[in-house]
């Protein structure tokens, strides 16, 4: 079972990102939520990865790329997840996948179910295919 992981400090974003999954995803994958960096962190310390972190870019305690820089620091290579910059600002996905980022997805404000998620992630191959090609280095 795959594991696919966002931090957000928005609720209604939180929200959002599960709902646009496909049910396929939502059924066979482990889907789940962080509101900040300090519980995010707590997991990963207890060398608990997911295999996909979508990533916010602003957060009350941190920054994404501070994550991303942490994650390279502490994660062993082999246990490293794809990570997605998931921002409502290009220019912040843009940072965070020159700061290691594997791509980027744009997050639309507003949205009761995220329609990029949606039209992305529909099937639990989806999250395979990802997976198994994580070093894409752009955003879409």
């Amino acid at each position: 079972m795959r594991r696919v992981w966002f931090i957000d400090d928005r609720l209604e974003n939180r929200d959002s990102w599960l709902k646009g999954f496909g049910s396929e995803i939502r059924t066979n994958c482990e889907l789940k939520t962080f509101e900040d960096w300090p519980g995010l962190r707590e997991d990963l310390n207890n060398h608990d990865y997911p295999d996909v972190l979508f990533l916010d870019f602003f957060l009350p305690d941190c920054y994404g790329h501070e994550i991303i820089e942490w994650i390279d620091l502490n994660c062993p290579p082999d246990q490293r997840p794809v990570l997605v910059a998931h921002s409502s600002m290009e220019a912040a996905n843009i940072g965070m996948c020159e700061n290691g980022a594997d791509c980027g997805l744009e997050k639309h404000k507003g949205e009761s179910v995220s329609s990029s998620i949606a039209s992305h992630f529909r099937l639990v191959a989806d999250i395979e295919y990802l997976v198994k090609n994580r070093d894409f280095r752009k955003t879409t």
